[in-house]
């Protein structure tokens, strides 16, 4: 994602599970734990970075395990939530697709 690659500022909302998080994540990313985003107790997790994306208007890109249907499901949870489509993006690929895991941060202490 050319965002990332340039370092411009955006939010990175970030649903992986909290091991998943912890093993391999971007720096300042906003950890919610909502994968597979299907239940709504899934998305009520999302719901404690909303605040967060609501006072900005930087770009917000989720970042989930492949970048399928669980970010597309994140994806219309925030459109409904009031987010603005042109700013939503979804990482494709995921997390596991990025081209450069070593830059990814683990703080699961392993």
């Amino acid at each position: 994602m050319k965002s990332l690659q340039e370092k411009n500022p955006v939010h990175l909302v970030d649903i992986q599970k909290k091991n998943d998080f912890l093993q391999h994540h971007f720096y300042n990313s906003l950890e919610t734990g909502a994968y597979p985003v299907k239940s709504e107790q899934d998305m009520s997790r999302i719901n404690k970075v909303i605040s967060n994306l609501q006072v900005t208007d930087k770009p917000v890109v989720i970042i989930s395990p492949r970048g399928t249907r669980a970010a597309a499901r994140a994806y219309e949870y925030l459109l409904e939530q009031g987010i603005a489509p042109q700013r939503l993006a979804i990482l494709k690929k995921g997390i596991r697709g990025w081209p450069a895991p070593e830059l990814l941060l683990n703080t699961s202490g392993q």
